[in-house]
């Protein structure tokens, strides 16, 4: 490109100028904060060839970092964050898209999760600020639920790895004509990560009700990752396999 005055600039260093203005814009946001009322800018996205995520995701209840090579060969390196204390700026990678979305925790779409502020990169629950002990004692048992619901909401990503062990149920006396089935399986989980039991919601049909056993007896062995040091419980749907011919 020529500029008037006779200057010359080549392309490739403009665009990675206009790379390092996209990378100081995002450098801004994250070092100032929303400021109240004000509405939170639309997510903004960037294609990408390479990226690995931490959190496998956008899940603003995990801190994460994504990190990896656009289409342009720029290298990125970016972290969860707090805008303020209500809100979150995230970001996650998709079928060859970066994306980057700020959210408010404290939206009513994630009321179920009961978080009450930003903090390190992640929402979080906390208990309410009450005097006398009937506060003290409903303040303790909303952080035990807001406790639960979160481990209940990772948790049931954590068990999905386990389910390859299930196969060995159906390798004798399957019934012969070739049906699926889709259950869900309620489990509760005690300190350590250990299954304290394992139940199927909803009984399956007739040629499934022997794996349906099975599976109930083959989850109470697992041990998955402590959800926090506390007895929870979490809802997984799995479909039970392929019986064929």
């Amino acid at each position: 490109l020529i500029y008037p005055g006779g200057r010359v600039e080549r392309f490739d260093t403009l665009k990675r100028a206009m790379a390092a203005l996209g990378e100081a814009a995002s450098a801004s946001l994250r070092a100032g904060a929303h400021t109240p009322g004000a509405p939170l800018p639309p997510p903004r996205t960037r294609a990408i060839d390479t990226c690995r995520e931490s959190d496998q995701g956008g899940k603003i209840y995990r801190a994460g970092v994504v990190e990896g090579r656009d289409v342009h060969g720029e290298n990125f390196h970016l972290a969860d964050h707090c805008l303020d204390e209500r809100h979150i700026v995230e970001y996650w990678c998709k079928d060859g898209t970066l994306t980057e979305a700020s959210f408010d925790c404290l939206d009513p779409r994630f009321a179920s999760y009961h978080f009450t502020r930003c903090e390190d990169g992640a929402c979080i629950s906390s208990p309410g600020e009450t005097t006398g002990a009937a506060g003290a004692s409903e303040a303790g048992s909303r952080s035990a639920v807001d406790r639960q619901e979160t481990a209940s909401a990772m948790l049931s990503e954590a068990v999905a790895g386990h389910l390859p062990e299930i196969q060995g149920c159906y390798r004798r006396k399957a019934p012969r004509r070739r049906a699926c089935e889709r259950v869900r399986l309620l489990l509760e989980i005690g300190h350590g990560g250990r299954i304290r039991t394992a139940r199927l919601l909803v009984q399956p049909r007739r040629p499934f009700r022997a794996l349906a056993r099975c599976v109930e007896q083959r989850a109470r062995r697992w041990r998955l990752p402590d959800p926090g040091h506390q007895t929870t419980r979490a809802e997984l749907a799995i479909s039970l396999p392929c019986l064929r011919r």
